[in-house]
């Protein structure tokens, strides 16, 4: 299913699936009642001191979307659990910028999208069998095993592809 972008104050409609906030902060002059957020996950939103030095200048949008990829690859679980929902339900991350393509989302997006393409996320069974069989590690490290490479060396691969 994709994942779609929309500014939180545009009209939310019944095809945007779960609407989840994305940003660290509430939008300025929305009310929480009117905004029909599902969901607001402000530990995947870019710290405070990213967000202050980018301010949404074009010209640091490509150091931008490095350094919050590496923000976000501590953050396994809730990023997870995100490629799994994009999987089986629409999602919509909801934005206050007004800046609709240079944004966190679009970031946020591209990252979660990546993970489900390279990570295998559509073959449930192979990685349900992991946690039957007592293995533990990241849906990468999994991978990994599955090809026959070293998981320390499938982490390094995995950054190269990054």
């Amino acid at each position: 299913m994709p994942i779609f972008l929309k500014r939180a104050y545009e009209k939310a409609v019944p095809e945007d699936g779960k609407r989840i906030l994305v940003e660290r902060l509430w939008p300025r002059g929305l009310r929480k009642e009117n905004a029909k957020i599902d969901e607001w996950l402000k530990e995947l939103a870019p710290s405070a001191g990213l967000r202050k030095w980018y301010v949404h200048d074009p010209a640091k949008w490509n150091q931008f979307k490095i350094r919050y990829r590496k923000e976000l690859e501590g953050k396994e679980g809730a990023l997870s659990s995100l490629a799994k929902e994009s999987m089986q339900n629409n999602i919509t991350f909801v934005f206050g910028s007004k800046e609709e393509k240079l944004n966190s989302a679009a970031v946020l997006k591209e990252f979660i999208e990546k993970l489900v393409e390279n990570t295998g996320f559509n073959r449930d069974r192979k990685r349900e069998s992991y946690v039957q069989n007592g293995q533990e590690g990241s849906p990468i490290r999994n991978e990994a095993r599955d090809v026959g490479v070293d998981p320390p060396k499938a982490d390094h691969i995995r950054k190269l592809k990054s």
